[in-house]
């Protein structure tokens, strides 16, 4: 069994002398994705300005009242900025599935390699999902991933549904009032159902980088034989970079704002122990004959291994 200790011993050890490599790649990535965030703000912003503006032009206001404007007036409005409204969230949707999950992948993609060769991994790796063969399918993976978990979120939703009637049957009924902290206890309990979902699924990124033609039923099968039994460790290695998360929420407050650009230096040390994490699954599922080195794109046996020079293998 593998401990938190030792998997951060060897993301150090992947990371000496290509720390800044690493870091580099990663903020490939981030460039990118804030790239391709801005510009799609800006022109959000001109579609909702160009839409509100005439509006706001041809609307005859009345101060001295609370009435601005005509019913047909403001359903008129509401019709004309309804495309732009849809245009807003039809753009802050498709960059996710497009773009950035693909980088996501090339990014892991990046980081599996880099633990695997004692040399810098070319930046070529970090579009690998970007080719002809491989795009769609990791596009369709990471989508199902991505629809499979807002599903496991939507039983959380219905007791706070529960909980606003409630409060709405007690302004006049006040006996149902004793329901309340029965279903805050269920709220707690089904916001498990979505945590437990998001580590079972935690490395179908990882085996589409490392396989991007594997397909969504394979990549959900392995993340699901990968994770088995190890959830709650996994979990605790997430947990165990709390502190650096509060060393940075201090550098932020202490520095007015400026301190958050920190949490880009602690990247590197995060996805390299995450990598080390993946490895140490997917050659667990290996020994025991539940996938194969072909099945995720591997060409010899040794390259699931630990380097003989890693600490702790």
């Amino acid at each position: 069994m593998w401990t938190c200790g030792q998997l951060k011993q060897r993301a150090k050890y992947s990371l000496a002398n290509k720390y800044w490599s690493a870091l580099l790649a990663s903020l490939i990535i981030w460039g990118i994705t804030y790239g391709i965030t801005w510009l799609l703000s800006i022109v959000s912003s001109t579609a909702m300005f160009s839409s509100l503006f005439p509006s706001l032009l041809n609307n005859s206001y009345s101060y001295g009242s609370y009435s601005y404007g005509s019913y047909y007036e403001v359903s008129q409005f509401f019709l004309r900025m309804l495309p732009t409204m849809i245009l807003t969230v039809v753009m802050s949707f498709l960059p996710q599935f497009f773009a950035f999950h693909p980088l996501q992948v090339g990014e892991l993609n990046w980081y599996s390699r880099n633990r695997e060769t004692p040399a810098r991994p070319g930046y070529q790796n970090l579009f690998c999902a970007f080719t002809r063969t491989s795009y769609w399918k990791v596009v369709g993976a990471m989508a199902y991933r991505y629809l499979f978990l807002f599903l496991w979120t939507l039983p959380a939703l219905v007791p706070y549904a529960l909980i606003f009637v409630i409060m709405a049957v007690a302004q006049t009924n006040a006996s149902v009032a004793f329901l309340m902290p029965l279903l805050l206890l269920v709220v707690i309990g089904l916001i498990v159902l979505p945590i437990i979902a998001s580590l079972r699924y935690v490395f179908i990124p990882w085996i589409l980088a490392d396989n991007p033609q594997i397909g969504y039923r394979r990549a959900m099968e392995l993340s699901k034989i990968m994770t088995w039994g190890q959830k709650g460790h996994i979990f605790g290695l997430y947990w165990s970079f709390f502190p650096w998360y509060l060393a940075v929420l201090g550098a932020t407050f202490l520095t007015c704002g400026f301190g958050a650009v920190s949490i880009i230096f602690l990247i590197p040390y995060l996805q390299a122990t995450y990598a080390e994490l993946y490895a140490q699954c997917r050659h667990n599922a290996i020994q025991s004959g539940q996938c194969s080195l072909e099945e995720l794109g591997f060409a010899s046996p040794a390259n699931s291994q630990l380097p003989p020079s890693y600490p702790n293998a």
